[in-house]
């Protein structure tokens, strides 16, 4: 008994004796530092050779001397594969010949991959868009001054139209758009830049039309291309178009491939917390090879030969799965596992899971900051080191006394499956818990949220899921098998997907199922983990010291009397688990990031505008809410903004006029918070009478129980104690049917500031203003009409006479724009494409503040 503790501190301590975790960590360590400069990978690959070669000349009992300069010499690898990863390109990288501004090109490409069809959904009101196909190219030549010039690297292809003949491998003539990567001009918005540039892409291009791609080799894709295509061929088949979500839904359950038409799906698991159940991961794999492995043991195969076809159909799935850093993970695990039943070994799960990751990081280095490998290889740690301590605190331990002491007794078949049936609830619960916890600062950092409900959807969400998955796996299958029922295998497959669908949108409607906040810091995840490895710990020496202790009722004395009372060890077992689980929602407590200030920030939406006026009371209330060039506004750049900033609620929305590139939103933001406070002109429903576009977002907004407010000037909406805002125009008498004239102009006071908001208004209601004597002084000015000039506009903004000077606008700038620029020379002036998202603050004592999202302009 006495040396049971010092075996127990040392299975906690097991990460000791697993050289591959520990040197996949320090080789992490290493990435991580890769923008330390001197930015010399050579110089880090000497540092770490020497470093290795030393531990040659250390003498044999200098063990942890050894030690610390091996795991030196790791980190030094890793720092040196992170910067070759960042920085070192070849001369002639395709990426040398693309700017910030598109440029037509003519380029020679290898398509590197199977093209993906992207499903644009459909808005209401607008004329539909066709699909298009994206792929990943490798470049082989460019086209500068009539003469061909030798490149490499790859290209990011994006064709506005379906090409139906491109197939992987092919050698293809392209004419298009050549550009550098846009970066994120919001905050919270998906940095598409910097995904590519982890993936060592620096170029993209657009191709406007079929027309412009000439084929000229036909290649071969390779067996590996082969396989995926006749994959998803076999998934697709059968699917009806009534259908086209569930089989989107499918699809990427099954294969990984995710498609627009499944964006509202998307968004439901990720509100609940259970988007790691939507994508592939080391669930997938197991379920295909339990299936596999239950299928080969009713033929009657030997175990061994059952665990060798696991294997094979393991190795194919995540060959024909859509690449990522799980699928790998999982299917690597996986595959060392079943090898080590065939030669009949025990493998150690924190030794797989350290090899995994250092391959895996070894082959792409600044995988490590992406949100698949963060949150799959931390949460298998997790599972690992804890999920069976936090299992054993909801019940308690058999004691050795207990088990060398009770009357052994023979079960039957059906008392085994009925114990084990009981136990499963209690492990998918510690499971979830421990999975929901270590994962937490990672998801919030991630994706800007944390789900209180995670741990308990995580739990309903496992069952459809499980169905739906095993329902493609055998869709697969038996299409393979008798291919003229596809139709009914589809009908098959679609109902558990259906059913999980709808499942998850009733969670997702839950109260409070999201809570959106700003990333935690660095020290907040530092200390985060220090107080869940704490508990983890704890949760390990309480459930060896009850397993240790006899029973109060054991002869001897001693040991009854240091026995703790039942009521003390249910208290410490349920302190331990509240401790974790309320961990999580420490870091929701946080709450808006410049609370007690007045903040209106101009958000980066192309062609349309975007306004979030965020009180000093707390409230919210969007100023229109739309765009003409940016597909799905509210999904792309609103939600994540709004979560970014711990903005959990709209109080109200302001639409000026009733033009899409202003309105284009509000339906799909009603939607997701509710019931809101909608302002509109007196004009808005006349002039949205003949427009399919204005009187859907109407209909969505009466949907949602939405209270409307005809607003109209000269007028004033008190918004909170300190903040009015003052409506300058259009009057009740107004009878104008020009939209853009008959648009509000807003003027937001705050502690002395003010803020004027002329929507699109045009010369003939800039005019009326001026001749009026309106009091248009303001100390901000977002210029009308996206920053257009008309002949009246220099008099309008000197009327205004602002300091500083905003504009919501698309990148191309017209000559009415450029006449703009002009007119506001001397002023402080930021236009949005050029700064990204541009805040006015009002601090606490009045002063005036400007923030832009991007440190400087692209001049």
């Amino acid at each position: 008994m006495s040396d049971t503790p010092i075996v127990a501190g040392r299975r906690w301590l097991a990460v000791r004796r697993c050289p591959a975790l520990w040197a996949a960590i320090c080789f992490v360590a290493g990435v991580l530092l890769h923008g330390l400069k001197p930015r010399w990978p050579g110089l880090f690959v000497g540092i770490g050779a020497g470093l290795a070669i030393l531990t040659l000349v250390i003498p044999p009992r200098q063990d942890f001397l050894s030690n610390v300069v091996l795991s030196l010499s790791i980190l030094a690898a890793g720092l040196a594969a992170g910067q070759l990863s960042a920085f070192c390109y070849s001369r002639d990288d395709i990426g040398i010949y693309a700017a910030e501004e598109p440029r037509l090109a003519e380029l020679e490409l290898r398509l590197s991959e199977p093209p993906r069809v992207i499903v644009t959904p459909v808005q209401s009101g607008r004329r539909p868009v066709p699909d298009r196909q994206i792929v990943r190219c490798a470049a082989l030549r460019v086209r500068c001054a009539d003469r061909w010039h030798e490149a490499n690297g790859n290209v990011a292809v994006s064709i506005s139209h379906v090409h139906p003949k491109l197939v992987a491998g092919q050698h293809v003539r392209v004419y298009g758009m050549l550009e550098q990567p846009a970066p994120a001009m919001n905050p919270g918005e998906f940095d598409y830049a910097r995904y590519l540039r982890n993936e060592r892409v620096l170029a993209s291009l657009h191709v406007s039309h079929v027309e412009n791609i000439q084929i000229l080799e036909t290649g071969f894709g390779g067996l590996l291309n082969g396989l995926r295509e006749k994959t998803r061929h076999l998934l697709d088949r059968g699917f009806d178009p009534g259908r086209s979500v569930d089989h989107s839904v499918l699809r990427a359950l099954v294969l990984g491939d995710h498609d627009a038409q499944m964006a509202d799906v998307q968004d439901d698991f990720a509100r609940t917390g259970t988007a790691h159940l939507l994508a592939i991961s080391g669930l997938h794999v197991a379920i295909l090879a339990a299936c596999i492995y239950m299928l080969c043991r009713c033929l009657f195969l030997h175990p061994r030969t059952a665990a060798i076809v696991c294997m094979s159909a393991v190795v194919l799935y995540a060959l024909a799965a859509t690449p990522s850093v799980a699928v790998a993970r999982a299917a690597m695990m996986c595959v060392i596992l079943l090898m080590g039943s065939v030669i009949r070994r025990t493998l150690s799960a924190l030794q797989l899971l350290g090899l995994a990751a250092l391959l895996m990081l070894i082959y792409a280095p600044m995988d490590v900051y992406s949100a698949g490998f963060q949150l799959s290889f931390m949460a298998v740690l997790g599972l690992v080191l804890g999920a069976r301590h936090v299992e054993l605190l909801f019940g308690r331990q058999e004691s050795e006394f207990d088990r060398l002491t009770r009357p052994r007794v023979q079960l039957t078949r059906r008392q085994r499956w009925t114990k084990k049936l009981l136990r499963k609830p209690r492990e998918m619960l510690s499971a979830g818990i421990v999975a929901w916890v270590v994962t937490a600062p990672l998801v919030c950092l991630q994706f800007d949220q944390v789900n209180p409900y995670a741990v308990l959807m995580g739990v309903l969400m496992v069952f459809p899921v499980f169905a739906a998955l095993v329902a493609g796996f055998v869709k697969i299958g038996l299409t393979l098998l008798l291919p003229s029922l596809s139709h009914q295998w589809a009908v098959m497959a679609a109902w558990p997907v259906s059913w999980m669908r709808h499942l998850v949108d009733w969670l997702a409607r839950l109260p409070g199922a999201e809570i959106g906040l700003a990333p935690p810091g660095v020290w907040v995840i530092i200390v985060y983990y220090v107080v869940v490895g704490t508990a983890l710990a704890l949760a390990v020496w309480w459930n060896q010291r009850e397993k240790e202790e006899p029973p109060p009722s054991v002869p001897g004395g001693g040991a009854a009397q240091s026995h703790a009372s039942p009521l003390h060890v249910g208290l410490g077992r349920w302190a331990l688990i509240v401790v974790m689980l309320a961990a999580p929602l420490l870091l929701a407590v946080r709450g808006r990031a410049g609370r007690g200030e007045m903040r209106l920030t101009l958000l980066s939406v192309g062609a349309g505008q975007c306004g979030v006026l965020e009180l000093p009371s707390g409230g919210t209330f969007l100023i229109d809410a739309g765009s003409s060039t940016v597909t799905d506004v509210s999904r792309k750049i609103l939600v994540p903004y709004l979560r970014h900033n711990a903005d959990r609620s709209i109080d109200g929305i302001v639409l000026s006029h009733p033009d899409f590139d202003h309105i284009g939103a509000a339906g799909e933001m009603a939607d997701r918070f509710g019931k809101m406070r909608v302002m509109i002109s007196p004009l808005f429903r006349q002039q949205s009478r003949r427009d399919g576009a204005a009187q859907e977002v109407l209909s969505r907004l009466k949907d949602s129980a939405c209270t409307f407010q005809t607003i109209s000037g000269p007028g004033r909406v008190q918004l909170d104690d300190e903040t009015v805002m003052e409506v300058l125009w259009p009057g009740r008498e107004m009878q104008s049917t020009n939209r853009n004239n008959t648009g509000l102009v807003l003027r937001i006071t705050c502690r002395g500031r003010s803020i004027l908001m002329p929507a699109d208004i045009q010369a003939e209601a800039e005019a009326a203003m001026i001749s009026a004597e309106a009091a248009l002084k303001s100390d901000v000015l977002v210029a009308p009409h996206h920053g257009s000039a008309e002949v009246t506009t220099a008099d309008f903004v000197r009327a205004v006479d602002p300091s500083l000077v905003l504009s919501s606008n698309a990148h191309r700038l017209s000559h009415k724009q450029l006449e703009f620029d002009r007119i506001v020379e001397g002023r402080r002036f930021y236009r949005t494409d050029r700064w990204g998202a541009v805040t006015v603050v009002v601090d606490r004592i009045g002063k005036l503040n400007v923030r832009t999202f991007l440190d400087k302009g692209r001049e």
